[in-house]
């Protein structure tokens, strides 16, 4: 889970500052000769594909979260009928009440 979350977060913005500081660096952005609307059109479009990114792993996550509610619910029923069962051939259960 924390590498996930490494990955997710950590890694992204280490890029994202790495970048930033080395496309900082060149002449032409030192010199003040770009356009302005269109270095904040690309910070727009990294900023949307950001959100895709991380908006599929919160869906993915959550998927996953349940299936493992569904996974123990079935898990529970099961246990349920054995006790059942167990009751009704007059098997003592494992578990003392």
């Amino acid at each position: 889970m924390i590498l996930a979350i490494v990955l997710t977060v950590v890694v992204p913005t280490v890029v994202a500052v790495v970048a930033t500081i080395a496309l900082g660096r060149r002449e032409k952005v030192a010199s003040e000769e770009y356009d302005s609307d269109s270095v904040s059109f690309v910070g727009g479009i990294l900023g949307a594909l950001f959100t895709v990114v991380l908006a599929f792993y919160i869906v993915f996550a959550w998927q996953t979260g349940d299936d493992i509610e569904t996974t123990a619910t079935a898990e529970g029923n099961a246990l349920i009928d054995a006790y059942g069962q167990a009751e009704i051939v007059n098997i003592q259960p494992l578990i003392s009440a």
